[in-house]
């Protein structure tokens, strides 16, 4: 991510348009599961958790998912969220269920970039 701007003045401006990662973006349409099962596929080469298929499809689902609206929003938007395990408080129960997995699926993985 470094490489991608030319000043700490033009990644603060850039960063300005980002939001938090909402966890309760959910879908059981065909098309979205099978997307989800494809990604799911991906993935499971990529990372090293002993998380159960259907708990780790179910978290690629909701990553995947924000990061779509997000994208279809404003793709030049960025989603944020913190790494730490402290970061988050009892208000967002949902997250806290999946944090620890959602750092491990998301690992290294800090930047994507989606090609329209």
């Amino acid at each position: 991510m470094a490489d991608k701007f030319q000043s700490d003045q033009a990644k603060a401006e850039a960063l300005d348009n980002a939001r938090p990662f909402d966890v309760h973006k959910w879908s059981d349409f065909p098309e979205v599961n099978n997307a989800i099962t494809q990604l799911y596929n991906e993935v499971t080469l990529l990372t090293n958790t002993r998380d159960s298929e259907r708990i780790k499809t179910k978290h690629i689902k909701i990553i995947a998912l924000d990061l779509y609206v997000n994208w279809f929003g404003d793709p030049d938007r960025y989603v944020s969220f913190h790494r730490s395990k402290t970061a988050f408080t009892f208000t967002s129960i949902r997250f806290l269920e999946c944090s620890r997995r959602f750092r491990a699926l998301c690992g290294g993985l800090i930047y994507f970039e989606c090609d329209s």
